[in-house]
C-alpha cells in the first residue's frame, strides 16, 4: 500500500494518519515480544571517522550560517521571549508558508503565550497524554502545524554548505525534521530547562552528530525509571530513544557554542521525494530502530 499526503485529509496531522492505516503500533507491539525496548542500551554510536568528515570545517559552515540568517533562539512555552541560551535553525521545512523556515521547528510559538506550571513540567513531560495536552491546549492538529512531524521534508539551507552536504550525502534514506542544534557559549543550561519527549520511536529516530562539544555537554535520558547521562563526542553519531523523558544540557558554561546536528529518520516506512508517498518497509515489527541506525542509515565507509 503507498500512501501519498495529498490523499491525507487536511485536517489530520501526516504521522497520525500513517499510524493507523500501516498499523504501526502493532508493529511495535510485535517487536516489543522479541525485542523489547528496555532491554535496549541506553545509546548506540556510529564512527564517523572513516568518512573524512571535517568537522572544523563543519563547524565553520554553521557559524558562516548564524551570521547570514541568524540563530534562532528556542520559543519556550510561557515565555515572551525566545531562549538565548539554546535553539539554532531549522534544516528543513513544510510547505505551511505561515511558518518561518528558521524557526519552524523550534518550538511552538503560540505556546510562548499560553500560562504553563513549570513546577509540574516534568510531571506533564511523564505523563502518558502529554503530546495530546499540548496539541489540545495549542488547537494544532492541523496539516503543516510545528506537531506536524512529516510535512517537514523539505530541505531548506543545507546544501548550499558543502560539508554539510557531505554529511547528508552519506545518508540512505530520506529524513525529516532536522536542524542545527545549539547551546550558546557562556550560558549554563540545566538539564530541567530543557526537559521534554519527542516522537514515538517507530516513527523516528535521530541521528545526532556533534560538530563541536566538550565532556560537559551531555544528554540526560530517563530509562527504565532511572536518569542517566552521556556525553557525545565529535567524530560519531548517535542515537537513543527519544520518546522517553530526556535533556541536553551541560555542567558548566563553555567558552564556545556547542554544536550538534540533527536529523530524523523513519524506521519501518520509506518515503518517495517524487511524488511524497510513503509505503511500509520491510523492518517493520522486526528490526528495532537502533539495529536501522547502525544498518542501514548511513552508506558503507
Amino acid at each position: 500500500m503507498t500512501i501519498k499526503i495529498s490523499d491525507i485529509p487536511d485536517e489530520t496531522l501526516i504521522h497520525d494518519y500513517l499510524q493507523d492505516s500501516f498499523e504501526l503500533k502493532n508493529h511495535w507491539n510485535q517487536l516489543q515480544e522479541n525485542k523489547p525496548d528496555r532491554d535496549q542500551p541506553l545509546f548506540c554510536e556510529f564512527d564517523l571517522c572513516a568518512y573524512k568528515l571535517d568537522f572544523k570545517l563543519l563547524n565553520q559552515e554553521v557559524e558562516e550560517i548564524y551570521k547570514k540568517y541568524q540563530f534562532q533562539g528556542w520559543a519556550k512555552p510561557g515565555k515572551k521571549s525566545y531562549d538565548p541560551t539554546y535553539g539554532g535553525l531549522a534544516l528543513t521545512q513544510n510547505d505551511n508558508p505561515k511558518l518561518s523556515w528558521k524557526r519552524g521547528l523550534l518550538g511552538h510559538e503560540k505556546a510562548m503565550h499560553k500560562s504553563f506550571h513549570f513546577s509540574k513540567w516534568r510531571d506533564l513531560v511523564n505523563a502518558k497524554d502529554h503530546f495530546q495536552f499540548l496539541k489540545n491546549t495549542l488547537s494544532e492538529n492541523v496539516r503543516g502545524s510545528y506537531y506536524d512531524s512529516f510535512s517537514f521534508h523539505n530541505p531548506t539551507i543545507a546544501t548550499q554548505y558543502p560539508e554539510i552536504q557531505k554529511v547528508i550525502r552519506l545518508f540512505k534514506r530520506p529524513f525529516f525534521r532536522s536542524r542545527i542544534a545549539t547551546i550558546t557559549k557562556g550560558h549554563h543550561v540545566l538539564p530541567e530547562e530543557g526537559w521534554h519527549r519527542d516522537e514515538r520511536l517507530f516513527l523516528f529516530y535521530r541521528a545526532i552528530i556533534p560538530i563541536s562539544t566538550n565532556e560537559d555537554c551531555r544528554i540526560q535520558v530517563e530509562k527504565n525509571s532511572k536518569i542517566e547521562s552521556f556525553a557525545p563526542q565529535v567524530g560519531k553519531a548517535y542515537t537513543f530513544n527519544t520518546r522517553s523523558p530526556h535533556a541536553a544540557f551541560n555542567q558548566k558554561a563553555c567558552d564556545f557554542d556547542r554544536h550538534y546536528l540533527v536529523f530524523c529518520f523513519s524506521p519501518w516506512m520509506e518515503f518517495s521525494c517524487a511524488d511524497k508517498s510513503f509505503q511500509l518497509n520491510q523492518h517493520a515489527g522486526k528490526s528495532h530502530p537502533f539495529e536501522l541506525f547502525m544498518n542501514e542509515t548511513f552508506i558503507a565507509s
